[in-house]
């Protein structure tokens, strides 16, 4: 064997162990981010594709699925619509903690691996807590149905303390007014799988 190609076999012998490393630190880095994934960055990464605005189905207790478009996202929670058996689109907040499971299609499940860069407006709305969206809807006055895991009631939310709120309850369809209140109800954070904010 001469010295060239002496040369050339261990040239090709240590551009081969390059890419070997390299491969290996490729696959060891992806094994890195995908450790790091919270269920939210997944839910955000399919607010993202195609396919998943056609709606995501989210599971909460007690069997219910939602199908659900991801229109926000904050600290705990996130924001978007469904659609009624009407067809009409309905505001829903969704406690991180109310989730069960998310059902995906096999297209979403590849989407929802993806990688994306915050912008600056959704680094503030991650900030914001539930208690902070819970005390805008009692500020506005907003009729909501709350899904805990007991149930679902109806009415306005009245107030919010650090971790629960008191709902005022009434009729969906009727405003609140203290002849309509049919009673209060005190329901912790933990208790609630998803706000319902009704038609004003």
């Amino acid at each position: 064997m001469g010295w060239d190609e002496l040369f050339d076999d261990l040239g090709a012998q240590l551009e081969r162990g390059l890419e070997d490393e390299a491969e290996l630190q490729r696959i060891e880095e992806e094994r890195l981010r995908l450790s790091r994934l919270t269920v939210k960055d997944r839910i955000r990464a399919l607010a993202e594709d195609p396919e998943a605005r056609v709606g995501l189905v989210i599971e909460l207790d007690g069997n219910h699925a939602q199908t659900i478009r991801p229109t926000a996202f904050g600290r705990d929670w996130i924001a978007g619509e469904f659609l009624s058996e009407m067809g009409r689109a309905s505001e829903v907040i969704v406690p991180l903690a109310g989730i069960s499971a998310l059902t995906l299609t096999r297209g979403q499940l590849e989407a929802s691996l993806a990688t994306l860069e915050l912008s600056r407006a959704g680094e503030l709305a991650d900030r914001l807590g539930l208690a902070f969206v819970l005390r805008d809807l009692a500020r506005k006055r907003r009729t909501v149905q709350l899904w805990t895991a007991l149930g679902s009631y109806s009415g306005t939310i009245d107030r919010v303390a650090k971790d629960h709120l008191d709902l005022a309850v009434h009729l969906a369809s009727s405003p609140r007014r203290e002849r309509s209140v049919q009673g209060y109800r005190i329901v912790p954070f933990e208790q609630l799988r998803l706000i319902r904010v009704l038609p004003a």
